[in-house]
């Protein structure tokens, strides 16, 4: 299992390597601790069902959402 430190490089390196850039910084309440959790999961819940109807119509992700989804978790945006 990857240590944070190794997750967070591999992030800033998809960041580099892609172009990616993060959506607008949340509200601090929504960046706290649980609620970011909460929010992450609730936000991967609808990217994964948008993610399935894409690929019944032959669409392939980027990736930009589980990067976003990673920065969310860590109270990044």
């Amino acid at each position: 299992m990857r240590s944070d430190v190794e997750s967070d490089r591999a992030w800033i390196a998809e960041q580099a390597a892609h172009g990616w850039k993060l959506p607008l910084e949340a509200h601090w309440t929504l960046r706290l601790p649980i609620v970011r959790r909460v929010r992450a999961g609730w936000m991967a819940l609808r990217v994964y069902h948008w993610h399935a109807i894409c690929a019944r119509m032959g669409l392939v992700p980027s990736g930009y959402d589980e990067w976003v989804l990673y920065a969310v978790a860590r109270g990044w945006c």
